[in-house]
């Protein structure tokens, strides 16, 4: 914590000896270059252009990439619904755009976050009766553990296990970047590969393997 505020107090102090001026002009150039990269122009559409341009400063606005601490929360800054929590939307929805538009550092901190929250998915594995490192991932979290209230939810809704394996598999196919894989991926992928072999059942009337009671 008193690193943080170490970093929060030397940026406020730097931004003051900047002055309003410089950092306006700042915040001009930053905003040019992302544009520059992330823009999506359609002719035609008015609504559709003004809806696609303000959802890819919501997503710029929400997450730069810079912390592997800090996750994409629903909403934003537009709303107080979704409380800043971390969903799998992130892997299923945001990553792709991240990976297309910013240095694929950005993408890896996302990815990385998952990495240092495996213990707890592994923990939220264990209550519902998983083992040997099984790990089931939250459908929202601020820390790691499961913050949702309804047992349905947290039991059943386990497509997010499967959008955060995919997520790795996409992240490496489009950077080629192996790194994540071999130093923090692979560890991930293992843990839920270990869910999923506990929570399926063989059907002998259909003779394969099903996954029964999900949401």
């Amino acid at each position: 914590m008193s690193y943080k505020k170490d970093q929060n107090d030397a940026t406020i102090q730097m931004a003051s000896k900047k002055g309003f001026d410089t950092l306006l002009e700042e915040q001009i150039q930053a905003w040019a270059k992302i544009w520059q990269m992330a823009d999506i122009t359609i002719e035609g559409d008015v609504k559709a252009q003004q809806a696609i341009r303000f959802n890819i400063f919501q997503l710029n606005q929400t997450y730069l990439g810079t912390d592997p601490l800090l996750n994409i929360g629903p909403k934003g800054f537009t709303g107080e619904k979704y409380g800043g929590s971390t969903y799998w939307d992130t892997e299923a929805y945001c990553l792709p755009f991240y990976m297309a538009t910013k240095d694929k550092f950005v993408a890896r901190n996302l990815l990385q976050y998952r990495f240092n929250h495996l213990e707890k998915a592994i923990e939220n594995a264990e209550k519902l009766g998983f083992n040997n490192g099984a790990a089931l991932y939250p459908m929202v979290t601020m820390n790691g553990e499961e913050c949702h209230n309804e047992w349905e939810i947290t039991f059943q809704e386990i497509h997010r296990n499967a959008a955060i394996a995919y997520a790795i598999f996409n992240y490496e196919r489009y950077t080629g970047d192996k790194s994540y894989l071999r130093e923090m991926g692979l560890e991930v992928l293992i843990a839920i590969a270990r869910f999923w072999e506990q929570r399926t059942s063989f059907s002998k009337p259909r003779e394969k393997f099903v996954i029964l009671g999900v949401t």
